[in-house]
């Protein structure tokens, strides 16, 4: 590794002619990954590399291997050849090369550099010293409504995504395109810090409330579905003949409803909670695109009428006077009356019982601490209840065992769930579907009473809830 290369480290321009004696074949095939690709994206951050990660194709991999000077060793995701300051391998994680193109954006010079969000849950999967230091400064970066939106390079996929989620008249429309930035820029940073649909791995849920130790893994609080619950809350604003402006709004009040997560709830952290976080965020990110401050109003008033409040059963939104608002907090909780909802109370459940936020017993992340465990996935999670149903935490030898604070979890879910006795949606809200509620509730208490009395694992639970949102698609003709 060269100190002079260290002492003068690559951007965005310099890459390319860093890159130069690789060749235009392996550059126009490969992608720069790790603290390289950190710091062409964000180099405010000052990250300093020593050595330029490159991930390239098989074939690609094999024709350099052969030439003079390339050390081939074994890395943590496989083989490597090492020459000079190049550190190249095949994939990177459990990610391959073609993936990582797929994510990565490009620069003016045709240089690939993966995304953010996987250099993000590559760094975090990991969990070295520098790299929690990356990781925490990466949400530093992009959690800090003084430090502005990310470059619009940065989010082309996002852009795209929120584009197709709207009305067909919008996605083009000139007037709209500050907003679709906006929605974008929301939808970057909930996928970047808490999973991204395309990555398909969850990552940690850190905040004030949430400490790095605790291991939170984001099985419910992630980016995999906000796409969706976009485009669905466009349904829903159609029905009530919404505004243009009401619909780009709500799309941005969305995606940023949950960019700020692990700071506790209103109750936790009344000066600073996560929907109070997300609010400015949102809000000043609006500011910077050149948003209307009556607009960027409604959009914060919009996220923050999602603050669930305590023994209430519903949001502090519910019964706002601004239809946005409550349309907003009717899309956060729809899941409920939709074909998923059992499939999701399995994701919540997970991660609730590993969260502060929710309890301070975490009975399965304590158990998951104490083995050594940090999963990236519900499947993962499930897993380890199975292989582990009787384990308690240390500090709590004679409470719940890992299996039963899950069931449990999944019992008194099943009443959130239930439409008489549960949440209620916001007034005005017209996606609420109380038979399919109705029917998760029950199969949400089957399944916890199931899984008391050994009759199933976790797995198969997580099996039956998938096969139960298929049912209810059928049945009720609904994705």
């Amino acid at each position: 590794m060269s100190s002079e290369f260290s002492s003068s480290p690559p951007n965005p321009e310099q890459l390319r002619q860093n890159l130069q004696p690789l060749g235009e074949g392996i550059i126009k095939d490969g992608v720069v990954v790790g603290s390289s690709a950190l710091n062409a994206a964000l180099p405010e951050l000052g990250r300093h590399p020593q050595d330029i990660d490159l991930t390239i194709s098989e074939d690609a991999y094999r024709h350099l291997r052969q030439q003079s000077g390339w050390e081939e060793v074994e890395g943590p995701s496989g083989p490597r050849i090492l020459k000079d300051q190049f550190d190249v391998g095949i994939g990177w994680g459990d990610a391959t090369a073609e993936e990582l193109k797929e994510r990565s954006w490009q620069t003016p010079e045709g240089v690939r550099i993966a995304g953010l969000a996987d250099v993000y849950t590559w760094k975090q999967s990991r969990g070295m010293e520098k790299d929690e230091r990356d990781t925490a400064a990466i949400r530093e970066r992009l959690q800090d409504p003084a430090q502005g939106p990310l470059p619009s390079h940065l989010t082309e996929h996002e852009r795209e995504a929120i584009r197709e989620a709207l009305p067909e008249h919008l996605r083009d429309s000139p007037d709209a395109q500050q907003m679709i930035e906006l929605a974008a820029n929301g939808l970057a940073i909930t996928s970047i810090l808490y999973g991204d649909r395309r990555i398909g791995k969850v990552n940690q849920i850190i905040g004030d409330i949430e400490k790095p130790n605790y291991n939170v893994a984001a099985t419910y609080h992630n980016g995999f579905d906000t796409v969706e619950d976009v485009a669905l809350l466009q349904q829903h604003l159609d029905n009530i003949g919404a505004s243009d402006e009401e619909h780009l709004l709500g799309a941005a009040g969305e995606t940023y409803s949950d960019a700020s997560y692990g700071n506790g709830r209103l109750a936790h952290n009344p000066k600073a909670h996560d929907e109070l976080r997300a609010g400015n965020l949102g809000a000043a990110h609006a500011e910077a695109f050149g948003i209307d401050p009556p607009k960027i109003q409604r959009l914060r008033n919009a996220i923050l009428g999602t603050t669930f409040t305590e023994g209430s059963g519903t949001q502090q939104g519910s019964n706002d006077p601004d239809r946005l608002v409550r349309s907003v907090a009717g899309i956060d909780l729809q899941i409920l009356s939709g074909s998923k909802a059992v499939i999701a109370a399995h994701d919540i459940d997970l991660e609730d019982n590993m969260s502060a936020r929710f309890s301070p017993n975490r009975t399965i992340g304590k158990v998951l601490a104490e083995h050594g465990v940090r999963i990236n996935t519900t499947e993962q999670g499930l897993a380890f209840i199975d292989a582990h149903p009787d384990a308690r935490p240390a500090d709590a030898p004679d409470g719940q065992t890992v299996l039963q604070a899950f069931a449990y979890r999944m019992i008194d879910n099943a009443d959130f769930h239930d439409p008489e006795i549960g949440y209620k949606s916001p007034i005005g809200w017209t996606l609420e579907r109380p038979e399919i509620r109705r029917e998760n509730a029950n199969k949400l208490r089957e399944l916890g009473y199931k899984l008391l009395a050994g009759e199933i694992l976790a797995q198969e639970s997580y099996a039956l809830a998938h096969q139960h949102a298929e049912e209810i698609r059928e049945r009720y003709k609904i994705n």
